[in-house]
Parts: structure tokens; C-alpha cells; sequence
């Protein structure tokens, strides 16, 4: 069964559909608090991202062309 058909189907999301039927957008529902109870969590993931980047450049700057 195709992704969009089980979500379909599943009645637990709605999926929206483009004219050839791709798969454009999914509207969930958070459960309540779930911004509040994961917001430190997310930055602290941005955090080790954004270091991570920089330290992906830095060594790509480093190396001789």
C-alpha cells in the first residue's frame, strides 16, 4: 500500500494531494505541550548542527585546491 493511501486511510492525518496525486503537504496534530515540553531539546540539536557546519567549512577552507 502506497504512503499516501494508508495515510488516507488511516484517518490519523491528512495528506493533500496535487493534481497528479503527489504527495504535497501531511497536517498532524501535536499533542498538547509538545512545543513547550521539546523547544530545549530542538535548540540544543541546532546547536551541535550549527557547530558541526562550521567545522565542515572550516576543514573544506583548509584543504589546498
Amino acid at each position: 500500500m502506497s504512503l499516501t493511501r494508508y495515510l488516507a486511510v488511516s484517518g490519523c492525518l491528512s495528506p493533500e494531494l496535487d493534481i497528479d496525486q503527489n504527495l504535497v503537504r501531511i497536517d498532524i496534530a501535536l499533542p498538547a505541550n509538545y512545543l513547550d515540553n521539546n523547544k530545549v531539546h530542538a535548540a540544543k540539536q541546532l546547536t551541535r548542527a550549527g557547530v558541526r557546519l562550521a567545522q565542515l567549512l572550516d576543514s573544506h577552507v583548509a584543504m589546498p585546491c
